[in-house]
């Protein structure tokens, strides 16, 4: 009983209208999280490489 009951009131708070709000929050939320470390694990790889690079020229 308690498993329908448990459905019954997941059904009604889709169902309201207090849910619309929270998908906006969270697609905005991923989009703004994700880019920042992203960017800078790429930024950082490729300086650290070409720093690399440059110092073994510099030094031959």
């Amino acid at each position: 009983m308690s498993i329908r009951r448990d459905l019954l009131l997941r059904t009604a708070l889709l169902r309201q209208p207090d849910m619309p709000p929270l998908p906006p929050l969270r697609a905005v939320a991923q989009p703004d999280a994700p880019p920042p470390p992203r960017r800078a694990t790429k930024a950082a790889p490729r300086r650290r490489r070409l720093r690399l690079v440059e110092g073994q020229k510099t030094s031959h």
